[in-house]
Parts: structure tokens; sequence; C-alpha cells
């Protein structure tokens, strides 16, 4: 069966925060153990805070079950399934969720893919999902205060990713009650993905293809695909990497030469007129949460079409499409203006041809899209942080701010008052 997120979360409001707490605290021995940081402990908190800030407290897995712990605490290195907070893309399983005030958003349907690509891997009979919904919950609220205000006070996002799979590699090898699996979540201040204000430049390559049906969010594929955006961004000056077609999957036509797929963490969306284009979900893609409500709900509401069919770099070349946008959790739906398409490797081939995007115009020395765009993409993070109403009902979900305010004072001033003081 899938994962039941409402029946989770409705097993929190029938515990007290106190209550809350105490089933997710390592031993009375432990806590008088690590009564206090050590110098290790302040320097990996000093670490923590400067890559995740905002965060304040992680849950870890240790001795079988959720534990909750301060930054920096020592439980998340010296267990023997230690939670990597510390990596990007661990062994195994994870997730990207984004907290916007007081609601995360799509997270039944990033728990339903967690699930699937736990299932993918053969993991899923020995996790508790329901239970990890909880405590994905529980960590957002606690450190809502902390993770969703900037240091100048501002409103900003806060980012969680929770992880599943073993502390050593090993993926799929050994499952057994003696060899368990780590689980491990944190939310802090979102930075921004990609460092521009203006209309994205993309790299496309005829090296850089889909050679693999993704079916859920893995590390090992989205590790290689973390090579790619470096060398689009950091090599090319470039914003992002796509991906064009190959691979199929029960797919009754070829691949068209130079078909768009997808970004490295992102969905593709076109428009033409007032039809949104979404490549075929057959193509390789993502499969995306984002592009799956943009298109399912955000269209209708803002009166597109939405058709799916196979957009290549020459269309866009010939101006066949009028827009062009890049759609996920961190990137939200952002447009893109120009393509720097590359007929080999980037290393190889130095000089790509540059196609512009029809929409996109010179307005005082700065690169913008239409203004009708504009519309699209405010509307898009309107509903996103709850300014306008959606039609999907499970947009948005709800966190207990009160009771992560009481969690968190619970666990500073009873459990851990040697790490908040000074």
């Amino acid at each position: 069966m899938p994962v039941d997120v409402e029946q989770a979360l409705t097993g929190l409001e029938r515990r007290t925060p106190v209550e809350i707490v105490e089933d997710h605290l390592p031993s009375l021995e432990l806590l008088e153990e690590f009564r206090h940081p050590s110098s290790v402990d302040v320097e990996m908190r000093a670490i923590a805070n400067a890559k995740r800030p905002g965060s304040v407290f992680i849950s870890t897995f240790y001795n079988g079950k959720h534990i909750i712990v301060p930054e920096g605490h020592p439980l998340t290195r010296l267990s023997s399934v230690v939670s990597p907070v510390n990596k990007d893309y661990p062994t195994g399983c994870f997730e990207g969720l984004s907290l916007y005030g007081d609601a995360l958003t799509l997270f039944n349907a990033r728990m339903q893919r967690l699930d699937r690509s736990l299932r993918t891997r053969r993991y899923r009979d020995v996790v508790d999902l329901e239970s990890f919904a909880q405590m994905i919950v529980l960590i957002a609220e606690i450190n809502a205060d902390s993770a969703t205000r900037d240091a100048e006070g501002n409103i900003v996002r806060a980012y969680g990713r929770p992880t599943i799979g073993f502390s050593e590699g090993g993926i799929g090898i050994g499952i057994h009650l003696d060899n368990p699996m780590y689980q491990a979540v944190g939310f802090n201040r979102m930075r921004r993905y990609l460092e521009t204000s203006e209309p994205l430049r993309v790299v496309a390559s005829d090296a850089w293809k889909r050679r693999e049906q993704l079916n859920g969010k893995h590390s090992d594929s989205y590790g290689r695909a973390s090579i790619h955006h470096a060398i689009a961004h950091d090599d090319l000056g470039a914003d992002e990497a796509i991906y064009l077609g190959g691979v199929t999957e029960n797919r009754t036509s070829r691949f068209r030469e130079g078909e768009i797929v997808d970004g490295v963490g992102e969905e593709v969306v076109f428009r033409v007129g007032k039809t949104f284009i979404v490549p075929p979900p057959d193509n390789g893609r993502l499969g995306g949460t984002s592009l799956a409500h943009f298109h399912t709900y955000t269209a209708e509401e803002l009166g597109y079409d939405v058709q799916f069919t196979v957009v290549t770099i020459d269309d866009v070349a010939r101006g066949e499409v009028e827009a062009m946008y890049l759609c996920g959790n961190a990137i939200e739906l952002t447009g893109v203006q120009e393509i720097w398409s590359y007929e080999g490797t980037p290393s190889k081939d130095k000089s790509p041809k540059v196609i512009t995007l029809p929409n996109v115009r010179t307005v005082g020395g700065v690169r913008q899209v239409s203004e009708e765009d504009k519309e699209i993409m405010g509307y898009y993070q309107d509903q996103l942080w709850g300014r306008k109403a959606s039609t999907n009902p499970l947009l948005l979900t709800r966190i207990d701010r009160d009771r992560g305010r009481k969690m968190e004072h619970e666990l500073k001033t009873k459990w851990y008052p040697g790490w908040f003081t000074n």
C-alpha cells in the first residue's frame, strides 16, 4: 500500500508536544554523556550552520528509532548507522521539500514518490515511511521560526532533504534487522538555487542525454547529473544544463534528433500562445511533482490548454515556441532566455549555437521575459506561498508552528540545555 500521509499526520494530533519530544530522545545515559558539546561538536555545528543556516535541530536514526538532536551532536557521527546530513547526495533515496511560511508544498506527492523510490531499490519493507513522514513534519515545525527568516528578518522559504539509505554504500545488499537503514532530515533556509534574477541560459549537448528511465529520486542519478550542472555553470558560465532524448520506456516512436527532455533537477515546459507544451512522459524525463501540479491544475486555472508532445532544439531555433521554462522544487517556475547548443561535448566544441527565445527582450540593459510570462510565473509562485488558492487540495500541508515552538522550548530547556547556554 502507498504511504498514508494523512493518517500519519493525524497520529501527531493525539500526542502533546512534551510526549512527542520524549518519544524521540536518545537514552538518558547518552543524554548525560553528551550533556555539553565538545570542541569538536562546536566546530561541527559551526560547519553545519554555515552550510544549513537556520537549522537548529535535526532528526537522525539511532538504535532503531528516530531521535531529535541539536546540529553538531555526536550521535549524528558515532552511530553505526550515521545520518549523512553533511552529504549532498548520500547513498539511497532522498526528497527535496519546501516550507513556504506555514505549509509544506506537495508533501503528499513527494512522500508518494519517496515510496516509489524505496520500492525501486527494494527498501520499502524495512522502512516505516509513515513514522518518517511524522518526523519530517516535526523537524519542519521545530525549525520553522529559524529557517523561514533570514539574517535581516525577511521571510524566506525553508528547504528540507529527507534521506534514506546506508551509511557505507552497499545499496540493495544485506537488508536485515541487524543492518538498519539511516533515515535523516533537517530544514534550513533556502538559498537561491541559481545565481541570477534574469531568465536562464541553459546548455544542451549531444553528449548529455538521459540514459536510464528514472523512477523516484536516487542518489546515483542525481549525483551524476550534478556534474553536468557544474560544467554548465562553473566552466561555461551558463545557469543550468538540460538533457536531450536518450532512453525510452514502452515508447512507440523513436526519439527525434535534438529532442528536449528535462533539466538536471527540473522539468521543461514550453508555451505556444495559450497552450503549454510538456514533453511526453515516456521520454525518460524526471516526472516531477512540481510539473505535475502545474500542468494538472495551474494551467487550467490560468485558462491555458496543455499538450504533451516532442519539442526539439531545431523547433526552438525556428521560433516554433514562444517561451520556455524550467519547473521544479528548487527553481519554482523560471523562464529561459537562451539555449547554448553544443554539437559535441562542451569541452571540445568551443562554439555553441546560441538560440534566443522569442519572448525575451532587453529592457534597460536587462533581459526580461514577456509580461504574460511574468504573470504566469508570479501566479505559480503565489500558489506556493498560499497567496492564491489552488484547485489542488493536496498542494499545501499545514504545519503547527505553535507545537513546534513548544517542542523547541522543551528540547532546549529540559533535554539539551548545555547546548544552548553561552
